[in-house]
């Protein structure tokens, strides 16, 4: 995602730097980015800046790369364990926290053990878990 000052274009990770050079503000705080946007350069960021808080909510929905596809999510079971374990790489104080989405339409057990493999490898702070339901103008 694009952003833009009087200046110059800039990503996530640009406006973060940006805003960490405003006098006076201590801490910034942002939740639920999408997974598709932790480039290696939005984790550094995210690590190195010392006025960004190290609380992190990376929605997992499910840890099935299938589940993940009929979902419309984007990303696969491996770029999410990635992504993850290269920010607790970075940055090892982080607290992550993620959903999880159970029963969605077609989940089978196998699916379900995979989203149980990626919550024992993240090993999350807070895990936030709902049945799934259907929702009126969601792509899933």
């Amino acid at each position: 995602k694009r952003f833009r000052n009087e200046h110059k274009k800039m990503d996530f990770s640009d406006l973060l730097e940006e805003l960490s050079t405003i006098e006076g503000l201590e801490r910034i705080r942002f939740t639920s980015p999408h997974p598709l946007h932790m480039d290696d350069k939005f984790l550094e960021v995210f690590a190195n800046n010392p006025k960004v808080c190290k609380s992190m909510h990376m929605p997992l929905q499910s840890g099935s790369s299938e589940i993940l596809k009929a979902m419309k999510r984007g990303y696969t079971k491996e770029w999410y364990l990635n992504r993850a374990l290269k920010l607790r790489e970075l940055c090892p104080n982080v607290s992550i926290s993620t959903d999880i989405i159970v029963a969605f339409p077609g989940e089978s057990e196998k699916d379900f053990e995979e989203t149980m493999d990626v919550l024992e490898k993240v090993r999350f702070e807070q895990i936030f878990s709902f049945k799934y339901s259907k929702r009126p103008l969601t792509k899933a």
